[in-house]
């Protein structure tokens, strides 16, 4: 299962939608503090990758993956932070929890994150690399490693 943690309902059905439509079972969570009670659930398998949002309320994505990283059953899990937020200190803090990577959030970006799911996929049981795959992206994403 990809795990969507995003609270902007367009945004995060947008992506469940092109998601699915290619096959992967997919799960939209609304805030952080849901995605935690799922992944942490201990009768559910957990997340072959978490795409999150950063900036949410009550939690935000950072401050998820600070938790995910500090439970050794979730500290590996992968994760692609797709939000809105620009700050580059913030994406610098995300890169050194372990983020795989950080894709600015506009329309255009959904095409890029969904090339970086397939790739992160397709390597199946293989470790996850720290490099994505060169890719074209439309003149209007941005993509940031």
């Amino acid at each position: 299962m990809i795990l969507i943690v995003d609270d902007h309902q367009e945004s995060g059905a947008a992506l469940h939608r092109l998601l699915a439509r290619q096959g992967f079972a997919v799960t939209h969570i609304a805030t952080a503090k849901e995605a935690l009670n799922l992944i942490n659930a201990s009768d559910l398998q957990k997340p072959l990758l978490v795409i999150l949002d950063d900036m949410m309320p009550e939690m935000t994505g950072l401050e998820m993956v600070g938790v995910l990283r500090m439970n050794p059953t979730t500290r590996h899990l992968p994760v692609v932070m797709f939000s809105a937020c620009t700050d580059e200190i913030r994406r610098e803090s995300a890169l050194s929890l372990g983020v795989l990577e950080w894709v600015d959030q506009n329309r255009s970006a959904i095409k890029a994150l969904n090339e970086l799911v397939n790739y992160y996929l397709s390597i199946g049981g293989q470790k996850i690399p720290t490099k994505a795959p060169p890719m074209t992206l439309p003149a209007s994403s941005t993509y940031v490693r």
